[in-house]
């Protein structure tokens, strides 16, 4: 999860794994997921399960995002999906309010 992400963005391999042509969604670019770099992402429309509920969304996939993590979960396509989402980093544990 990152609060301070505008939108959800995967790993290229996620998509692919789904089935998708990562060039063929809407191109973007992306600075501070990789430190120091501004890197491509591909938007796709798709829909995401969390806690039971299902949501569209469009997301974006990076190609070369995996060596760094699988993914962000931004304030587009996240948190603005749940009337709350809270943090306890010590317990390790996230609690979301309900679905909008």
């Amino acid at each position: 999860m990152d609060s301070g992400a505008d939108q959800c963005v995967f790993s290229g391999e996620i998509g692919e794994l789904i089935g998708l042509d990562l060039p063929a969604g809407a191109e973007r670019m992306a600075c501070g997921v990789v430190a120091g770099q501004v890197r491509p992402y591909y938007l796709h429309d798709v829909e995401i399960e969390v806690g039971g509920w299902r949501k569209p969304v469009a997301v974006g996939f990076m190609p070369d995002l995996a060596p760094n993590g699988h993914g962000l979960l931004g304030q587009t396509g996240f948190f603005d999906l749940f009337s709350f989402v809270k943090f306890e980093r010590q317990k390790g544990t996230v609690e979301l309010g309900a679905a909008l």
